[in-house]
């Protein structure tokens, strides 16, 4: 995957005179406190983005995404969205070039003198982002010959900068983010993004002399067209761009949390919880004298299982039931590892953990691109015991229970 990141300096210069954050003594002035540049920051974020993006091969669902929802685009225009896409992590932060949040938060005064939003923003950083987002964007978009990929696009580029323009919160109504463009004489609702496109013209005039290249407000006919296009008829296309969208807010928070935490704690993210070579795990788990007696028992008298159940008679102990509903289970997952989804439906005391287990490592030995497991419990309860259990089966092994 072929990521082509945005240069900064080339969408506003001024980044090159901010910072992101600071850390160090409280009792220091924050002029004293050190402090990560903007240009750091961005960067920091984009090779997690990077990393994460290629240990849990988050391309494959790019790929299947842009196939699904993007069936009839040019390969100019699936370009052009995968600008979009992974620029989201370059652009979100570029709003800390408001003049407010450098002096406030930072205790930075080069910008003093430069374009500032009124109190409305103060010293706000993730909306003025993603004006400028759409800034950037949307004047690219209009050069696009096709209109309907033109349309399309710009659709995109609205949601992606509403991923933005929530980073530090939740993703609410996309409805009411897209009102708040509007002036006060257009809405009763929010109008922080019209505030926020008012700085960035104000900014642009006074600061480089152009002018805002793109409107960013869309009327009410154009925003009906535009959920018109991303609802449609076809319901599927709505749960494609769903999940797309919710993906793509969970990378950019993930990102900004690990660069923000590389740098303030100093805590450097080298794992993200992939089982990469679980041969040890397996190979633990198979001596243990549970699995030993599983495997015994297969080679012996599993294989008269099939005759017992014709001639209708009853397993003599209860764990040789268990063995069997063990061994049932992981036959019919060798049957059918290519299906997605499989339901195991056992009765109290009949092994399920054990089975549930088994059948993961299973999974993960024969589908190369699984490489993480989930447990998920009704009870805290619940977890604990499994937790209890696993380290009997490893011997609370250190490095296996890691």
């Amino acid at each position: 995957m072929n990521i082509e990141f945005i240069d900064l300096t080339e969408v506003q210069k001024d980044v090159v005179h901010c910072y992101a954050h600071r850390t160090g003594n409280e009792k220091k002035s924050m002029e004293q406190r050190q402090k990560e540049t903007l240009i750091e920051h961005t960067e920091l974020c984009q090779q997690y983005y990077e990393k994460i993006v290629e240990h849990k091969q988050i391309q494959v669902v790019f790929e299947q995404f842009e196939k699904l929802y993007f069936s009839d685009m040019s390969r100019e225009g699936i370009h052009f969205f995968e600008t979009m896409r992974d620029n989201v992590i370059t652009f979100h932060d570029i709003g800390k070039i408001n003049p407010r949040f450098q002096e406030k938060n930072m205790g930075n005064y080069e910008l003093k003198g430069k374009a500032r939003p009124d109190n409305s923003v103060g010293s706000k950083h993730s909306i003025l982002s993603s004006v400028l987002y759409l800034d950037y964007f949307l004047d690219r978009v209009s050069q696009i010959e096709n209109l309907e990929e033109r349309k399309s696009l710009r659709d995109l580029a609205y949601i992606h900068s509403f991923l933005i323009a929530k980073h530090h919160g939740a993703l609410t109504d996309f409805q009411t983010y897209l009102d708040s463009f509007a002036s006060l004489n257009d809405t009763e609702g929010t109008v922080l993004g019209w505030h926020a496109q008012q700085w960035l013209k104000k900014w642009k005039e006074e600061n480089e002399n152009q002018k805002v290249r793109k409107k960013v407000y869309l009327k009410k006919d154009k925003q009906e067209d535009m959920f018109e296009r991303i609802s449609g008829d076809d319901a599927s296309r709505q749960v494609y761009l769903f999940g797309y969208t919710r993906l793509l807010f969970s990378l950019l928070v993930a990102v900004d949390y690990y660069a923000t935490s590389d740098y303030m704690n100093g805590i450097k993210l080298k794992a993200f919880g992939q089982l990469n070579d679980i041969s040890n795990i397996i190979q633990a788990y198979e001596k243990t004298g549970t699995q030993q007696s599983i495997r015994e028992y297969e080679k012996t008298k599993y294989p008269q299982r099939r005759e017992r159940l014709v001639k209708k008679k009853k397993a003599d102990v209860i764990n040789d039931l268990r063995t069997e509903m063990f061994l049932d289970a992981e036959n019919t997952l060798k049957e059918h590892i290519n299906d997605h989804i499989f339901y195991l439906e056992e009765p109290t005391g009949a092994g399920k953990s054990n089975t549930a287990l088994n059948l993961s490592f299973q999974i993960i030995k024969k589908v190369k691109n699984i490489n993480k497991i989930f447990y998920i419990y009704p009870f805290n309860t619940l977890v604990d015991q499994n937790i209890e259990n696993l380290g009997k089966i490893f011997g609370n092994q250190k490095d296996i229970m890691n």
